[in-house]
C-alpha cells in the first residue's frame, strides 16, 4: 500500500508518543528533548510531494530522522553542561564559517555567469601535448569490440567471421547481426576503455596484462552457455603514455578549472583595487 505525504504525517502522530503541548499550528509534537520539540511539520522536507511511499519506507525515514534529531539534542545538551565558557565561545568560528560560505556562493554565482565552458579540440590537444608527464597510465587501456552471445545462437558463427573483417560493409553487417542475435555488444573501435572496465563485461583472466594484450587480437571465452568474443585493435600498457581520446574529458575539466582560478584571482585583485579607490580600505602603518 502506498501513502501520500499528508497521510504519512498523520501516521507520525499515531505511531509516536506525543508530548503535551502544541505549536502555533496546533500540532502535537512527536518527541521532545530538553524543552525543544519535533513536530510533524518538521518532517515535511524529508518527503517529495509527488512521490508515494509505502508504510515500511515511510516509517524507516521517520524513525531514522527522529533518532538523529534526538541524538543531536542530547549531545548538544551534554556539551552545554560539560564545556567551560571559553570552550563554548564559537561566535568567531560561526562568523568565519558564514563569511566563507557567502564568499563561496558569490564565487560560484559569478563564475557560472562569466566563465566560458567551451573548450576547443585544438586547445585540448595543445594541453595534452604540452603536459605529457601528467598523462601516464596507472592501468592499461584498450580499443576493442566485444560481443556477448548465447552459445546456441544461430548467428554465432557469422558474428565471429564478421568480427574479424575490416571492411565497412562487414562492420555494418556485424552491427545488424548483433542487434538481432547478441545479448550485448560494444562496437566503437575508436573509444579507449580501461582494461579493468572491460573485465566487468568479459571474464578475462590474465597473469600478465601486457603479455595478454601483445599476443591476443581475437579472444573467445565460453562460460555458462554464453560466448564472449573480443577483438583487440590497440592497447597502451600501465605506466606508459596515455591517449588523447582517453584523456579528453579530464583535459576539458582541467582547462575550465584553470580558467576559473585565473578569473577568481583577477576578480580578487580588481575588487581590492576598487575598494581602495573608493576609500573603503585604510592601511595603518
Amino acid at each position: 500500500m502506498k501513502f501520500g505525504i499528508h497521510t504519512i504525517l498523520m501516521m507520525c502522530c499515531v505511531l509516536f508518543f506525543a508530548c503535551s503541548g502544541s505549536n502555533t499550528k496546533g500540532e502535537k509534537p512527536i518527541v521532545c528533548a530538553y524543552n525543544e520539540c519535533l513536530y510533524p511539520a518538521d518532517l515535511l522536507p524529508l518527503f517529495d510531494e509527488n512521490t508515494d511511499y509505502d508504510e515500511a519506507d515511510s516509517l524507516q525515514i521517520i524513525q531514522s530522522f527522529t533518532r538523529q534529531w534526538l541524538v543531536s539534542r542530547v549531545l548538544s545538551q551534554k556539551a552545554e553542561e560539560n564545556l567551560v565558557a571559553e570552550e563554548k565561545d564559537v561566535e568567531a568560528l560561526i562568523n568565519d564559517y558564514r563569511k566563507s560560505l557567502l564568499i563561496y556562493r558569490y564565487q560560484q554565482k559569478i563564475v557560472s555567469e562569466r566563465i566560458d565552458t567551451f573548450v576547443s579540440e585544438d586547445e585540448m590537444k595543445y594541453y595534452f601535448n604540452s603536459h605529457p608527464d601528467d598523462f601516464s597510465l596507472i592501468q592499461p587501456i584498450v580499443r576493442i569490440n566485444y560481443i556477448k552471445i548465447k552459445s546456441d545462437s544461430r548467428g554465432l558463427n557469422k558474428i565471429k567471421s564478421l568480427l574479424k573483417s575490416n571492411t565497412a560493409v562487414d562492420k555494418t553487417r556485424l552491427f545488424q547481426f548483433c542487434v538481432t542475435h547478441a545479448e550485448k555488444q560494444f562496437l566503437d573501435e575508436e573509444a579507449w576503455l580501461l582494461l579493468d572496465e572491460v573485465r566487468k563485461e568479459i571474464p578475462i583472466e590474465t597473469y600478465n596484462d601486457e603479455h595478454f594484450l601483445k599476443n591476443n587480437k581475437f579472444v573467445e571465452i565460453n562460460e555458462n552457455d554464453v560466448v564472449y568474443l573480443l577483438r583487440i585493435f590497440d592497447y597502451r600498457i600501465q605506466n606508459g603514455p596515455s591517449e588523447y581520446a582517453f584523456e579528453k574529458e579530464k583535459i576539458r575539466s582541467i582547462i575550465i578549472q584553470q580558467r576559473k582560478n585565473a578569473f577568481l584571482k583577477k576578480l580578487e585583485e580588481d575588487l581590492v583595487k576598487d575598494a581602495e579607490a573608493e576609500g573603503k580600505l585604510n592601511y595603518h602603518h
